[in-house]
């Protein structure tokens, strides 16, 4: 149980094993339901194999997903080539808090965050953005990959 009341359902932790585990999604995003009671999937991409290696067509989707007035939590198996060739795969967590979402829902998001984390074994440091244009993706590999990407980003 989170701190603020709500609950994970278990569908969340479902998808989140497929994605980290069973490599079957690229991401998935989810909310706090309308009831403020529970954390539910909102969406989720399936893998399409090596052909979503450095896809900027699956990042915009997942950004044009994302609500401009929603919080949301985000977790992205965010898929990268390395100077000496090799593919790395990291699953990254990203809170999405847009600046003009309701006080409440940004009160509720903030404290059900932690609990989220611990229910889902997310070891892995959030990434926090607020603005669509934070959300590059080179900028955010990057950081996760200590800057040794293929084309040195």
């Amino acid at each position: 149980m989170a701190h603020s009341g709500v609950d994970v359902e278990q569908e969340v932790i479902d998808a989140f094993n497929n994605l980290k585990t069973k490599k079957t999604l690229r991401f998935m995003i989810a909310r706090v339901s309308d009831d403020l009671k529970k954390i539910i999937i909102e969406a989720q991409e399936p893998r399409s194999g090596e052909d979503d290696i450095d896809s900027d067509a699956i990042w915009d989707k997942f950004k044009d997903l994302l609500p401009n007035n929603a919080p949301r939590y985000v977790i992205y198996s965010l898929q990268y080539t390395l100077l000496d060739g090799g593919v790395r795969d990291k699953v990254q967590f990203f809170t999405w808090n847009p600046e003009n979402s309701k006080i409440k829902d940004k009160m509720i998001f903030a404290s059900s965050k932690d609990s989220f984390k611990q229910k889902l074994n997310l070891t892995a440091s959030d990434l926090q953005f607020t603005e669509k244009q934070e959300l590059n993706r080179e900028e955010i590999i990057d950081q996760v990959s200590s800057k040794r990407t293929k084309q040195g980003r």
